[in-house]
């Protein structure tokens, strides 16, 4: 299931993240997603399996001469990973910002 993220969310992505350190992300990149998270994200999805978090991903917005938006903070449990749910969630958010 795939829906928005909640600030009670917040220590689950953490733990994400650190599941995907160091391969994909480094240890000083924790205080940059918290910042985002709480300071930065304009929209923020996680995919949710069984009541856990086991993927999550933003979206920012940006309005210069044209409109357009950028994908972010993607992360997949490392167990959960070549199983199309990072594919599914990038989807949605592709149709999420196309609506």
């Amino acid at each position: 299931m795939i829906r928005k993220y909640l600030d009670t969310d917040l220590e689950e992505v953490i733990h994400l993240l650190h599941l995907n350190t160091p391969k994909y992300f480094h240890e000083s990149e924790e205080q940059e997603l918290r910042n985002y998270l709480s300071n930065e994200l304009d929209d923020y999805f996680v995919v949710e399996l069984v009541g856990k978090i086991i993927a999550s991903g933003g979206i920012n917005y940006k309005v210069d001469s044209q409109k357009s938006a950028r994908i972010s903070w993607d992360m997949v449990a490392p167990k959960m990973q070549g199983k199309g749910i990072g594919k599914e969630l990038l989807t949605f958010r592709i149709q999420y910002i196309k609506n």
